[in-house]
C-alpha cells in the first residue's frame, strides 16, 4: 500500500516500465516508485550510458549501491510518475495506508502555514472594515 496521499497516482507493472528503456523514453524503478528520467539522462554526472543501461528496470540496488547524495535522492522525486502495482512491490513495508510520506507531510505543513496567514489577513481586513 502507498501512503494515503499517493493512492490516486498511476500504477505500473514492471513489464510496462521495461518498455521505456531508450533515450526517448527512459523510466526506472526506485524503491517501488516509477520515475521518468528521460529529461535528466543528458545531465547525469555519471553519464547517460549508466542510466540507459538500467532503463526500464528496477534500479534500486544500483542507485543505493553507488552512494548517491541526499540531494540526488531528492532530485529523483522531480521525475516521479507513479508506483509499481502492489503485487510487484518489494518494499511493501515502507508504505502504510493512512500514513503520509515526508514530502506530503511537508506540503501539509506548508498548506497549514498558508491557511494561517490567510486567516490572519482576513481577520485584519475584517477588523478594519468593521472599524471604518
Amino acid at each position: 500500500m502507498t501512503c494515503e496521499c499517493h493512492d490516486n497516482v498511476p500504477q505500473y507493472t514492471l513489464e510496462e516500465v521495461s518498455d521505456h528503456c531508450h533515450p526517448d523514453s527512459c523510466w526506472i524503478v526506485y524503491v517501488d516508485k516509477v520515475y521518468d528520467i528521460t529529461k535528466f539522462i543528458d545531465e547525469h554526472p555519471g553519464g547517460f550510458e549508466i542510466l540507459l543501461e538500467h532503463a526500464g528496470t528496477d534500479a534500486t540496488s544500483v542507485f543505493k549501491g553507488t552512494g548517491h547524495t541526499k540531494e540526488a535522492r531528492d532530485m529523483l522525486s522531480l521525475y516521479f510518475i507513479g508506483n509499481l502495482v502492489e503485487e510487484e512491490r518489494i518494499y511493501k513495508n515502507k508504505f502504510q495506508k493512512g500514513k503520509k510520506c515526508r514530502s506530503c507531510l511537508r506540503k501539509k505543513k506548508d498548506d497549514e502555514k498558508k491557511q494561517s496567514i490567510s486567516e490572519t489577513v482576513n481577520t485584519i481586513v475584517n477588523s478594519k472594515t468593521i472599524n471604518s
